[in-house]
């Protein structure tokens, strides 16, 4: 009995201590970013949200130059995500195998270094796009990622029609079904 006591005392000095800095404000907009996360846009059947960033040769790319033209596999990745480097042999894959016939690879590395993303990229011989949002807004706050890799295929329409965090199954037939649809 003294020992439950002594431990929820404890329990309540500690949650009091890692509140008290933060205020009820505080808090209140956590729980509120939480809320919005769970009401996000980035999900399939909505408008892909749009965004422009700089790619490894120093070019701007935006997501609406490929309305109406191509569909876009968008892979958001960073260099120490174990599942991210696996995938990235297949995107490549992908890429020259659907580049021609209407899809288009973009990579989009999370949060990182140029410097240390080129040196990444280099070393694993990847062909196609590779994006830097260094800041992480179009990941956090336009796609409200929950984690990496997060992989989105956008149609031309620019309507999101997969979201997933690995590549889709049976991938190459997939794809192959897709671009004929169109």
């Amino acid at each position: 009995m003294k020992n439950t006591a002594t431990a929820a005392v404890i329990l309540a000095v500690l949650i009091t201590a890692l509140l008290a800095p933060h205020g009820c404000a505080k808090i209140r907009g956590m729980i509120q970013r939480e809320r919005k996360d769970v009401r996000r846009d980035a999900r399939v059947g909505h408008p892909a949200p749009l965004f422009t960033l700089r790619d490894l040769e120093g070019g701007e790319v935006a997501l609406r130059d490929f309305r109406g033209k191509k569909f876009v596999f968008l892979s958001f990745w960073a260099t120490w995500c174990a599942s991210c480097r696996e995938e990235m042999p297949v995107l490549d894959r992908i890429h020259e195998k659907f580049g021609r016939k209407g899809l288009v690879v973009l990579g989009v590395n999370v949060q990182e270094s140029e410097k240390k993303v080129k040196s990444f990229i280099k070393k694993l011989g990847v062909k196609y796009p590779i994006l830097l949002d260094g800041d992480g807004k179009v990941a956090n706050l336009s796609y409200h990622l929950y984690g990496i890799p997060a992989n989105f295929i956008i149609n031309r329409e620019g309507v999101i029609i997969y979201e997933g965090a690995s590549i889709p199954e049976n991938h190459e037939r997939y794809f192959e079904r897709l671009l004929e649809e169109e």
